[in-house]
């Protein structure tokens, strides 16, 4: 699961840039669905594992104008990671398999 950013309409990727784990959580990447709704990788990171019984995962990401810091666990993986728009819409991601969703918040402001 993840999240898009900065969609330009509602209900609709292209234009978009999407953050989400992949692989059952042994990575995340990011990066932009470009004008025909085609992916555009813009970077990418493995995961530690995690201990047996653990389960879930905090991702965070923090919106600064034109660019984004992204989070896993409390742990800083993109900094500045540059996106193509200022403004726009945000939705949930479930990708490849069931997805739970929970303490979802989004902030509004200044910078946490």
């Amino acid at each position: 699961g993840g999240f898009m950013v900065q969609m330009p309409e509602r209900g609709r990727k292209a234009g978009a840039t999407v953050v989400r784990l992949i692989n059952g959580g042994q990575g995340v990447f990011w990066g932009v669905y470009d004008e025909s709704g085609a992916f555009r990788g813009r970077g990418s990171v493995e995961l530690p594992t995690k201990f047996e019984g653990e389960t879930g995962y905090r991702l965070k990401a923090v919106v600064k104008g034109n660019t984004m810091d992204v989070w896993v666990d409390d742990e800083q993986i993109g900094a500045d990671i540059v996106l193509p728009r200022t403004q726009g819409w945000i939705s949930l991601v479930a990708f490849g398999g069931p997805i739970a969703f929970d303490n979802v918040s989004i902030d509004v402001g200044e910078t946490p």
